[in-house]
């Protein structure tokens, strides 16, 4: 019987060894899922934004995209970090740019 009783303590461990590494590797999947899905969420909300802008500027009339060149409209709503959604006013407008 004592042997019996060895056996099934050694079959427990190994178990619950086994039980163990299976929780570590479905956390250690999770994660790795979970941060993949983000980093493609992101490049798809970023790939969005662009092709908006894009889109945006493309349909302006052509004496409007005529001076794109020294307005540079799209690298400007870049630097300023303007997305699509957010609201922006001038505040105390002036003579000039910027």
């Amino acid at each position: 019987m004592a042997l019996d009783d060895a056996a099934d303590t050694e079959s427990a461990a190994v178990t619950e060894d086994a039980q163990t590494t299976a929780e570590v590797t479905v956390e250690e999947v999770t994660e790795q899922a979970e941060q993949t899905v983000q980093e493609t969420v992101d490049e798809v909300v970023e790939m969005t934004s662009e092709a908006k802008l894009a889109a945006i500027l493309a349909a302006q009339p052509a004496d409007v995209q005529a001076r794109y060149g020294a307005r540079n409209p799209a690298e400007t709503l870049a630097f300023f970090g303007i997305e699509p959604g957010m609201v922006v006013a001038e505040a105390l407008p002036g003579g000039g740019w910027y």
